[in-house]
């Protein structure tokens, strides 16, 4: 083999009796074995409610009892986007239900990666929770529904390059209803299953896909209030990867307690003054040479940039140069380039 290979015995034990099945609709593994369905629009709208979008994907926080992901920036994983929504997810305005079902359980793969939580859908304190999560492949939880739903939204990250005996699958568990998929029905996946007459379990999947992002170049001046160089303002051009002027960017730059150095500034468009981005960052100098007067000739930056009006987050950074001896005035150059490692498939999933 060209890389190593993985032997996980528990799941060998459990995959055994499912290595020659083939095609592509899902496996039941539970006792029972719901047929999977279209997604109903009303159950259609609430998974969508809770999926992870772009910018959730961008902007979340890893709950603390999780182990800590790869970054969604590594290219050496594969990444998968997961949703799975259980209990009362129709005719939920209909007969309120007393008892309740346990819908503890797991969310695991036979696979080197990480399961990650993200977020938990409509949790009580008190009834439901995740659990400590102490092995990267497998997430569980303690969950009870009624007249009501809960459920749990993933980041899958799996290896690239590993070969394996057995097929991978990613398995969700729980007393009610038990199912695997492997991950090719994962690309894009919108199904829901009728476990009994009052509750079902619906799941939204996709893949998100690396692709090229918007990139360029941005130059201007940095500008001292006096020959400190704790503070001032700086401006220039924000230039496409062609270096063709696509906006205007100016700001202020100071000094704060402890030595660091912060910025922020505004990107706005070409022509009209209106504002388009915000930027967020820190700075220092560090200038060789060894003079009251010219120890700060030479500087770094870098931040963050976000757009005001369209969706977009992306870094930006480069250097200082002094333009002379003693001068108050620095030239800036350098780059930017827009985060977007995924791509959003269409929202309605695929069967």
């Amino acid at each position: 083999m060209k890389n190593s290979i993985l032997i996980l015995l528990i799941p060998v034990i459990l995959l055994m009796a499912g290595c020659g099945r083939e095609g592509t609709a899902p496996q039941s593994t539970g006792q029972k074995t719901p047929t999977a369905q279209n997604m109903p629009e009303q159950v259609k709208s609430l998974i969508q409610e809770y999926s992870l979008s772009d910018s959730a994907l961008f902007d979340h926080e890893y709950p603390a009892i999780a182990v800590t992901p790869p970054s969604i920036f590594d290219t050496s994983f594969d990444v998968y986007a997961v949703n799975f929504v259980w209990g009362r997810l129709l005719n939920t305005n209909s007969v309120i239900i007393d008892s309740l079902a346990d819908w503890s359980g797991t969310l695991s793969m036979n696979a080197v990666g990480v399961v990650a939580p993200v977020i938990t859908i409509d949790f009580e304190k008190g009834q439901d929770s995740l659990i400590r999560q102490t092995d990267p492949i497998s997430v569980s939880w303690g969950s009870n529904t009624a007249s009501d739903f809960d459920g749990l939204s993933c980041l899958i990250f799996i290896k690239r390059g590993i070969e394996y005996f057995v097929p991978v699958y990613l398995t969700f568990a729980t007393p009610p209803f038990t199912v695997q998929y492997d991950f090719s029905q994962l690309e894009k996946l919108a199904v829901y299953y009728e476990v009994d007459a009052n509750n079902g379990v619906a799941v939204f999947a996709r893949r998100i896909r690396p692709h090229r992002c918007p990139e360029g170049f941005l130059i201007g001046e940095w500008v001292k209030a006096d020959m400190s160089g704790d503070s001032g303002r700086f401006d220039g051009q924000w230039l496409d990867e062609n270096g063709n002027l696509t906006g205007i960017f100016t700001g202020v730059f100071r000094d704060i307690e402890g030595g660091r150095g912060v910025l922020e500034g505004w990107i706005s468009g070409p022509i009209l003054t209106v504002v388009t981005g915000r930027l967020f960052g820190t700075w220092y100098y560090d200038d060789p040479r060894m003079c009251p007067l010219c120890g700060t000739g030479m500087g770094k930056f870098k931040g963050i940039f976000k757009y005001t009006n369209q969706d977009g987050v992306g870094a930006f950074g480069g250097e200082l140069t002094e333009d002379s001896l003693g001068s108050l005035k620095m030239t800036m150059k350098g780059s930017w380039h827009l985060f977007c490692p995924y791509s959003t498939d269409n929202a309605d999933g695929g069967e």
